[in-house]
């Protein structure tokens, strides 16, 4: 049933998108974290959902994959500037996703003059 006038709000989106990684691309459910702590200089952000290489404990050179979750109509710059610096600070990422409502923009990370670029 659709309720045309609820919003779907950010904590919706990101555990639908969690349960997809498990249940369409076949990552682990213990590999798939909601919430992660990234250290970024000195401040510590959470990254939405992340995937990491081992399944239960992991040390932040584990991270391979980010994901950044918004609510339709959030915008799009200041999501992609904050998917950025999570992937920046992750050594080992190597792909991400912007997640804005029901859009899903998947990126490869590759690195050049020793900066991290999503492609």
């Amino acid at each position: 049933m659709k309720y045309p006038n609820m919003t779907i709000t950010e904590a919706t989106i990101q555990t639908a998108f969690a349960k997809k990684l498990v249940d369409d691309y076949g990552y682990n459910r213990n590999s798939v974290k909601t919430e992660y702590l990234i250290q970024i200089g000195s401040y510590r952000g959470r990254a939405d959902v992340v995937i990491l290489n081992k399944n239960d404990w992991a040390y932040p050179e584990e991270v391979f994959f980010i994901a950044e979750i918004k609510k339709a109509g959030e915008n799009r710059g200041a999501a992609y500037e904050q998917l950025r610096s999570y992937i920046a600070a992750s050594l080992n990422c190597k792909y991400g996703a912007l997640v804005i409502g029901s859009t899903i923009e998947f990126f490869v990370v590759e690195t050049s003059n020793g900066k991290k670029i999503l492609k």
